[in-house]
C-alpha cells in the first residue's frame, strides 16, 4: 500500500504540462503485437503446469496461465458475475476526507472517466491477480485514462516489459514505474482468484461434453425396424 501511495503521489504530483494534450509516446507502443495468442487445451493437467509454470523460480512465464483465464472469462456464468460485480463496484457512493472530514473538491476530482477506469482495473486485479496499469495521456492536464498492460508482455518478478511474449529479457521499470507511466497493482506471487473458478469452468466444460454425448446416443427415441 505504501508503494502504492508513493507511486501515485508521484504520477499526480508532476507538474502539469503548458499544452493541451501531452503528445509523449507510451512503452506500449514498442511492443510487437504481432504474435498470435497462445492456446491451450482447457484441462487440469495444463492448469496444473501452467501454475507451476507461472510461479518457477528460474524462468517464470504465464503466458499459459493467460491463455486459461482468457478462455475461463468466456464463460457466459463468470463472464456474467464479473460483469455484476464490477457494476456494483462503480455504482458505490464515495467520498474523499481530508483531516477526518469529507471535501466535496477532492471529490469532485475523482468524479472523472479515468478513476472509473481505475476502479475496473482495481476489480480486475482482484480477478487477474498482479496488475500493471499504464496511465494514459494528459488532457489539458487531466489523464484521459488508466488501461491494463498487456499481460503476456509483462514479467512481474523481474520487473520488465517484454517486446516480444516469451523474450528472456526486456525493458525494466524497476522501483520507478511511474517514469514510464505504469501502476502495479497487488504482488507478483498474486495469481488471482481466476486460479481457482478455472478449475470449475474446465470442470464444467468436461461434464457438458459427457451430458452432450449422453443426449445424442440417448435423448431421441428408439427407431424400431420390422
Amino acid at each position: 500500500m505504501n508503494t502504492f501511495k508513493k507511486t501515485v503521489n508521484r504520477i499526480f504530483g508532476q507538474k502539469n504540462e503548458p499544452v493541451k494534450k501531452e503528445t509523449k509516446k507510451r512503452i506500449t507502443s514498442k511492443l510487437d503485437t504481432t504474435v498470435p495468442d497462445d492456446r491451450v487445451k482447457m484441462e487440469m493437467d495444463t492448469l496444473k503446469r501452467a501454475v507451476e509454470t507461472a510461479l518457477y523460480p528460474g524462468r517464470p512465464d504465464r503466458r499459459d496461465l493467460i491463455a486459461i483465464y482468457n478462455n475461463s472469462v468466456t464463460d457466459p456464468h463468470v463472464f456474467s458475475q464479473m460483469q455484476v460485480g464490477k457494476s456494483k463496484l462503480l455504482s458505490e457512493a464515495f467520498v474523499i476526507s481530508k483531516d477526518g472530514s469529507e471535501s466535496s473538491e477532492l471529490t469532485a476530482m475523482f468524479k472523472v472517466p479515468w478513476f472509473e477506469d481505475w476502479l475496473s482495473l482495481c476489480f480486475e486485479a482482484l480477478m487477474w491477480g498482479y496488475t500493471l496499469v499504464e496511465a494514459g495521456p494528459r488532457i489539458d492536464g487531466v489523464w484521459e485514462s488508466f488501461k491494463a498492460f498487456p499481460r503476456r508482455h509483462v514479467e512481474p518478478f523481474s520487473r520488465n516489459i517484454l517486446i516480444r511474449p516469451g523474450d528472456p529479457s526486456g525493458i525494466p521499470y524497476g522501483d520507478k514505474p511511474e517514469a514510464l507511466y505504469l501502476i502495479e497493482i497487488g504482488d507478483p506471487e498474486d495469481l488471482g482468484l481466476l486460479k481457482i473458478i478455472s478449475r470449475e469452468v474446465i470442470w464444467k466444460n468436461f461434464a457438458r461434453t459427457d451430458w452432450s454425448q449422453a443426449s445424442e446416443k440417448y435423448g431421441m427415441p428408439f427407431i424400431w425396424l420390422k
